[in-house]
C-alpha cells in the first residue's frame, strides 16, 4: 500500500513538473526543492528499472 501511494505521489509530482516546464506555470514557488524531488524520483525510477532487468536476467538463467 505504501508503495502504491508513493507511486501515485511520484506521478503527480512528475505531471506538475511537466506542466511547470511546458506552460511556464509556477505551481510551486520553491523551484529548487521541486526539481530536486523530480531528480530523486527519476533516479529511483531508473534504479528500479535496472533492478527489474537484472532480476529478469537471473530468472532466465535459472530456467
Amino acid at each position: 500500500m505504501k508503495q502504491k501511494i508513493a507511486q501515485i505521489a511520484g506521478v503527480i509530482v512528475f505531471i506538475l513538473s511537466v506542466l511547470n516546464f511546458v506552460l511556464g506555470i509556477n505551481l510551486i514557488s520553491i523551484n529548487t526543492v521541486f526539481s530536486f524531488l523530480i531528480g530523486i524520483y527519476v533516479c529511483m525510477l531508473i534504479l528500479h528499472m535496472i533492478k527489474d532487468y537484472f532480476v529478469m536476467l537471473i530468472d532466465n538463467k535459472e530456467v
